[in-house]
């Protein structure tokens, strides 16, 4: 064979041998490896068989391997104690928070149940109890059914209305307190009258008519009870917009009900409107929206203990002493007031015998259907069984002179006749009944309703005895909520100042 011819058949030798290694490459870089064999003189790049010049084939680097991990004992270990780490942290937080509410629940309930002196000695910086007061405790009053109850008569107070004249165009309202940690300190509605006096009336000639105008006293009184604080905190819960939503639906049903011939149904209430555009649910004026507002002024109003949102009242003037040092820090006003949340709701309590919840049935049915249920709204804002539609209600037969002479303080100020729709859930346990505690039976209760309320006595008077029964019948079945007994005393709980 010629030279030229070897030398051919060499290189062609060679290049099936290079495609031969490319196959193979590939091969091995489908498995995961670059591992190439070549055959090339990397020094000359030449065919060793023919010495020819060919194109050299980049080498592929292997992919870059980790050491192979290996789990032991020790990892084991290590990832138990993190977890068992984040888990103690978390429960730990939120024990934390469990146990500093509870803390403040058990400090409430002492404050609550705490009898106050002068200078005592769980005020913060002021003078104690008073110098003017209704009570020494909160428990002194809402005892009905349990720590935090309503109160009998007994405890009932004076509240008082100055009405808005033409020299004095702000309203005031406060309360004439029945103690006082000195006698010349004492209270009476004759001093509240040397400080609003009757406005004497004139005859004055206009247009040629002679006009007299009475006397005018701005002063209107009235008695109020002590309302049960059971399930304060799920009031607290429901919101504006909650009551305003349920006033619509009223609304919305009474019109309907008036368009379709339909005129059984009460008249319509109103809402309360406070500063902010806030609702307020809580006092026989619903004069509070929040659960606080209304402890603090308790504590101010009825004890004579300043709090960062209530000063107590100064002796004498019927009005706040704004110079007053605190009585109760921050964190006492909120044990208190988380004591009163977690004040169980009332519960309806069904008889067992089946003729006697046929009975309470009935009631039920005849309680919503001749109108009572309008007002004392079985729900509101998810809050069920609480039977009030936290609207203000003129529900009373005249009740003298209710005229502003001055509108110009226009603060929502309700009426003197008119009343908040009192919760009735919890009302067998909480007699005597009515705003000022005239009514020691329900069936007083019911009748005693008039004015926004007279269609809806029609329609009950219209009820056979037997129906009339069934009602009182179902509203004895809701009752207070059961209370455990408390085994502490003020001695062995915290120390209320905090301190």
């Amino acid at each position: 064979m010629p030279r030229e011819n070897l030398d051919d058949t060499v290189f062609d030798k060679s290049a099936d041998f290079r495609r031969q290694l490319k196959r193979m490459a590939q091969r091995e870089k489908e498995r995961g490896t670059q591992k190439v064999v070549h055959e090339i003189d990397s020094s000359s790049g030449r065919s060793r068989a023919s010495g020819k010049t060919v194109e050299e084939e980049p080498v592929r680097q292997p992919y870059r391997t980790f050491p192979e991990f290996h789990w032991t004992r020790t990892h084991t270990k290590f990832c138990l104690g993190m977890v068992m780490l984040l888990s103690i942290g978390y429960l730990g937080n939120r024990g934390w928070a469990l146990w500093r509410h509870d803390s403040l629940v058990a400090e409430g309930e002492m404050l609550f149940r705490h009898e106050w002196t002068p200078d005592d000695p769980l005020s913060v910086a002021g003078d104690g109890l008073g110098p003017i007061f209704n009570a020494k405790s909160c428990v002194a009053c809402h005892f009905q059914g349990g720590v935090g109850g309503a109160g009998s008569n007994e405890h009932n107070v004076t509240n008082f209305a100055a009405l808005p004249s033409a020299d004095r165009p702000k309203i005031q309202m406060g309360v004439v307190h029945t103690q006082a940690v000195k006698p010349a300190f004492l209270e009476t509605t004759d001093k509240l009258a040397a400080l609003f006096p009757i406005i004497k009336g004139k005859t004055t000639v206009r247009n040629g008519c002679t006009y007299r105008i009475p006397d005018f006293n701005p002063v209107h009184l009235a008695t109020v009870s002590t309302p049960p604080l059971f399930g304060a905190g799920l009031v607290d819960t429901i919101s504006t917009i909650a009551v305003e939503a349920n006033y619509a639906k009223i609304s919305v049903d009474t019109i309907v009900g008036e368009l379709s011939g339909d005129y059984e149904g009460p008249a319509l209430g109103r809402l309360r409107i406070l500063s902010g555009g806030r609702v307020g649910k809580f006092g026989w004026k619903a004069q509070f929206a929040s659960l606080e507002e209304f402890v603090a002024a308790a504590c101010a109003m009825e004890c004579g203990l300043s709090n960062p949102l209530k000063s107590q009242i100064e002796q004498g003037s019927f009005a706040a002493d704004e110079q007053a040092e605190l009585d109760m820090n921050r964190r006492m006003l909120t044990a208190l007031v988380k004591f009163c949340e977690e004040l169980p709701q009332p519960q309806q309590i069904l008889p067992e015998d089946p003729h006697l919840l046929t009975e309470v049935r009935q009631g039920e049915l005849l309680f919503a259907e001749i109108g009572c249920a309008t007002c004392h709204s079985p729900e509101v804002g998810g809050v069920k069984g609480v039977y009030s539609d936290f609207l203000l209600h003129v529900v009373e037969e005249d009740y003298g002179d209710t005229t502003y002479l001055d509108p110009s303080d226009w603060q929502d100020q309700p009426l003197p006749n008119e009343w908040k729709t009192p919760p009735l859930w919890g009302v067998a346990d909480s007699a005597p009944y009515w705003h000022d505690g005239s009514c020691d039976s329900l069936e007083q209760a019911i009748t005693k309703h008039a004015r926004q309320a007279k269609r809806v006595m029609a329609s009950y008077e219209k009820l056979n005895a037997k129906d009339k029964a069934s009602i009182i019948s179902f509203l004895k079945t809701l009752r207070a909520p059961v209370l455990p007994e408390s085994s502490e005393s003020d001695s062995l709980l915290v120390d209320a100042t905090g301190s």
